[in-house]
């Protein structure tokens, strides 16, 4: 065991005490009271208990030290400063390497035996008594039900686009796009029945042209397949007037947020497909938001799901085009501001392991090659392998987290 620090402040003593515990660092508080001069004063002594964790324990002292607006930060004790007073004066003072008959452990509570206990872990500053992660939760949860209640329920046709077969009116109007293809099938549909429609060539005139006009409406797919086609059908020799055709297509981009539609910047991230896109988004929600909205506050939480939510759909959007939805993006994006914050300023006490953090990069990274796997088959052999994850909302919503992390914007203030 080897002394840190000798505080004059015991409540900034135990604030730091219960900080490098948060940082499993275990150390051991003496709030001693110092008769022996004229003047009596308080000594705190803090001490590390494992030497080996001296070096890391004095370079977060170091940062506390040459950074005074961080002081703010530090878990509050638990004793109010009258009781940590009679703590103090009830205290005699102590040698240097003796230990005091009472220790002052970081949650404020007197323990003889420090070695026994296991880790102590600094609380967080208390959030609302209902937090803004539940609303975000009960949002997407309850637009998922409304989805699956209304989705059509009929068996789609092959010689349509899919999107407006498969889709409830409420997903529509919250995919970040829905162009004038979907549009146009959505009126074929309603007119002459999906069944009618399973066998184009009974249609009537006006249908024929309607149905014609749909195949001839371009749709945008994203960058991905336009790279796709192009080198595919340029390995093909025979295939290049198609080719030429398709790269000189002009692709409307963006239609309904140039009508006004901007909610739909934001909309894909709290909507799921499936009730385990749903349950596996909402989890790490729970782990993830809570921590950071116990420090950012309500406010800055929000901001910062917005930002990233529109970045990685957007992003999503000019890759794939507009069919994807869910909030991985923006949990891709707190992972990587949480793994951030972590290492520019510790002091924050995000209690996320790294194995947790190694882990979700982990599954980001495989799908990732999973998709680059796929693309040069489909582009060689024609074959896909695509799982359908969103790749590119995940990579951009973790870049921009990262950044946004090295930001005072989104630092601990209380």
């Amino acid at each position: 065991m080897r002394l840190l620090k000798t505080m004059q402040d015991p409540v900034k003593a135990q604030s730091f005490s219960a900080f490098l515990t948060s940082q499993g660092i275990e150390n051991q508080l003496d709030i001693i009271n110092d008769t022996t001069t004229a003047t009596p004063s308080v000594k705190c002594r803090l001490w590390i208990i494992y030497e080996d964790m001296q070096e890391k324990a004095s370079q977060l002292l170091n940062d506390f030290q040459n950074n005074p607006s961080h002081q703010a930060i530090l878990p509050k004790p638990q004793l109010q400063d009258s009781q940590l007073q009679s703590k103090v004066q009830g205290s005699s003072e102590t040698s240097r390497g003796t230990l005091p008959d009472e220790i002052i452990d970081s949650n404020g509570i007197g323990d003889k035996d420090l070695h026994q206990k296991g880790p102590r872990v600094a609380k967080a500053t208390a959030g609302p008594a209902i937090s803004t992660t539940f609303y975000l939760i009960i949002i997407c949860s309850i637009l998922f039900l409304i989805d699956t209640m209304t989705g059509p329920k009929l068996k789609p046709t092959v010689n349509l686009p899919m999107v407006p077969q498969l889709s409830s009116q409420l997903k529509k109007n919250t995919l970040y796009d829905y162009p004038m293809s979907y549009e146009l099938t959505d009126n074929l549909i309603s007119v002459y029945g999906i069944e009618k429609l399973k066998n184009p060539s009974t249609l009537p005139e006006d249908g024929q042209i309607l149905y014609t006009k749909i195949h001839k409406t371009p749709i945008w797919h994203g960058a991905y397949a336009l790279i796709k086609d192009h080198l595919s059908h340029q390995k093909a020799s025979h295939h290049k007037s198609y080719d030429e055709k398709v790269m000189t297509t002009q692709y409307p981009t963006f239609d309904k947020i140039k009508e006004g539609e901007v909610w739909r910047l934001f909309t894909p991230a709290v909507m799921h497909h499936d009730i385990l896109h749903l349950l596996f988004n909402m989890l790490w929600l729970v782990v993830l938001g809570q921590q950071m909205e116990q420090r950012l506050g309500s406010l800055r939480y929000v901001c910062f799901a917005f930002v990233i939510a529109i970045f990685s759909n957007t992003s999503q959007y000019l890759m794939s085009g507009g069919d994807f939805l869910g909030f991985s993006g923006v949990i891709a994006g707190m992972l990587a501001f949480i793994w951030m914050r972590q290492k520019v300023a510790a002091w924050e006490g995000y209690p996320l392991p790294r194995s947790t953090i190694n882990f979700i990069f982990f599954f980001i990274v495989a799908m990732l090659l999973v998709q680059v796997i796929s693309f040069f088959l489909e582009v060689s052999q024609g074959i896909a392998i695509s799982a359908g994850i969103a790749n590119t909302a995940h990579i951009s919503g973790a870049i921009l987290g990262a950044l946004l992390a090295r930001s005072s914007l989104f630092a601990w203030k209380i």
